[in-house]
């Protein structure tokens, strides 16, 4: 114990320990949290339902009963008394940790606000030599834009984006009652690394109004024909034009409907550059299932599997004829489900989880869209 923290070998430490309700406890257990409170421990809990295990000697289920008397005091349920002084530390019964740790002057390590009824945060903190790291993740698919407060101050706080590798000081924070509270937001399922590493003054802010650029003008709609291109080896024809994008689900044709695999999708377009020659641009493409991967005047743009569906296309687009390339894959079910309404010396697929059924609801598919270039305008 130093500094009123239980500290571990590994350096990690903790300023308090929490005691599961409801649960019997070894003597030795017992023992080592009560050296704990004598040297300096903060305890959070009740006391424990009784001896765990069938005793090894004759006196220590009566060891056992004085030492909870000893730490947690004689009365109804034995926490008489919610916060006691033993030796250089603390045993705290009948409040929560968060309690314990506000009335100690200890705000939350982390904490936000803003987020819609719904929704789910979740977060951990590292703490390597003079860095701080957290990480912060969204679990549902609704965007968000939230105000998240950090335990850390003197620091400048970076964003780092954990997809594409980005790192970006933030430029909107401030510093207030030992917390550097940032407005941030949230992509479905998105996350962030928060990373502090240097030092700027106590009180310092960023004076942005916002950490994130606005992509909102559109430029180009990518509508009309688009050349797309099945495995012929998965049921789907090797070349078919559509008019326009369409979930796969909704053709009629049966090696379009049921395809489960790689589609790839081709289309020639002409960009009106004026008033975009020196601004970020962004290849949108909308809603699409499940996975894409995107290929522009023969650059390989990387994989698309998050979501919104977008890549950097900066200073890659001519005035006239570029080539796009957009291969996409979905998911398997469909083509389980075609095949269970076939006979089976017709299936492509054998498996022996008979999940779905040729009147299984089918899984969207494709590149549906709409595709769009974009402009980023400032934040």
């Amino acid at each position: 114990v130093k500094n009123g923290c239980i500290v571990l070998p590994d350096g990690m430490s903790y300023r308090v320990l929490i005691l599961s309700d409801d649960r019997p406890m070894t003597l030795q257990a017992l023992q080592k949290i009560a050296f704990l409170i004598e040297e300096g421990a903060t305890i959070v809990g009740p006391p424990p339902t009784g001896l765990a295990g069938m005793p090894t000697r004759p006196d220590e289920e009566q060891q056992f009963k004085l030492l909870v008397t000893k730490l947690w005091g004689r009365g109804s349920g034995n926490t008489a008394a919610p916060k006691r002084r033993i030796g250089s530390g603390y045993l705290v019964s009948g409040q929560s940790a968060r309690q314990t740790l506000q009335e100690g002057g200890f705000p939350p390590d982390f904490e936000q606000t803003g987020l819609s009824p719904a929704g789910e945060m979740h977060w951990i903190h590292r703490k390597m030599s003079d860095t701080d790291i957290y990480f912060i993740s969204s679990h549902w698919q609704p965007p968000e834009q939230l105000e998240c407060k950090f335990r850390v101050t003197g620091k400048q706080p970076e964003l780092w984006d954990p997809v594409t590798g980005a790192i970006r000081d933030a430029a909107a924070f401030r510093q207030e009652n030992e917390q550097t509270v940032i407005p941030m937001e949230f992509d479905p399922c998105g996350s962030a690394f928060v990373v502090f590493r240097r030092a700027i003054d106590e009180g310092a802010a960023g004076s942005a109004k916002t950490n994130y650029p606005r992509v909102k003008r559109i430029l180009v709609t990518l509508s009309g024909v688009w050349e797309v291109s099945f495995d012929p080896a998965w049921g789907g024809p090797e070349k078919v034009t559509f008019d326009s994008l369409v979930d796969w689900t909704t053709r009629r044709e049966p090696g379009i409907k049921y395809y489960s695999g790689t589609a790839v999708y081709r289309k020639r377009f002409d960009f009106p550059s004026a008033g975009a020659e020196q601004a970020r641009l962004f290849l949108d493409l909308g809603d699409l299932h499940d996975v894409g991967s995107v290929r522009l005047n023969g650059y390989d743009l990387g994989i698309v599997w998050t979501r919104p569906a977008r890549v950097e296309i900066s200073n890659l687009l001519k005035t006239k004829s570029n080539d796009l390339e957009v291969t996409i894959v979905n998911l398997w079910p469909n083509r389980l489900i075609g095949d269970a309404g076939l006979p089976i010396a017709e299936r492509l697929t054998e498996t022996n989880v008979h999940k779905f059924s040729s009147h299984s609801p089918l899984f969207p598919s494709g590149l549906i869209g709409p595709v769009r270039v974009l402009m980023e305008e400032p934040a």
